[in-house]
């Protein structure tokens, strides 16, 4: 159910406030989830929504920045809370999950609008071109 290409490493931290993770993924894989509990994990779920959901299991205490082409998005609470903090709007997606994001080019101001306020934030990296991605970038 979830992309076993999968691999996050904290490669920056500044302040102790930002990590910086990359995912590395060429194609896609099933395996079961072992860093989420099935109680997390709805059965409606996509499969970006497991990926997401995996790696803010690994990063609990940050805001996790998710690469989605030109934009950084971010779901559930975090959403709620970048709507807040970064007086974004905050929306949902056709399933009601809550969603907010930032452009990649204004993306600098907002972490440091979200370190300012105390937040940790970790950013997830898309490493592949999605034009010749197979599966989840």
């Amino acid at each position: 159910m979830s992309s076993g290409c999968i691999r996050s490493a904290p490669l920056l931290a500044i302040h102790n406030s930002l990590l910086l993770i990359t995912i590395h993924c060429s194609l896609f894989t099933v395996h079961p989830i072992t860093s989420l509990s099935t109680a997390e994990i709805s059965l409606t779920d996509s499969p970006l929504l497991i990926q997401y959901r995996e790696i803010k299991a690994r990063h609990p205490d940050a805001i996790l920045f998710f690469r989605m082409g030109d934009f950084y998005e971010m779901f559930f609470e975090d959403a709620q809370v970048a709507a807040r903090v970064l007086n974004i709007t905050l929306t949902s997606r056709g399933d009601g999950v809550p969603l907010a994001g930032v452009p990649v080019k204004a993306a600098a101001g907002y972490l440091r609008q979200f370190i300012a306020a105390g937040f940790r934030v970790a950013v997830c990296e898309q490493v592949e071109d999605p034009k010749f991605a197979k599966g989840i970038v």
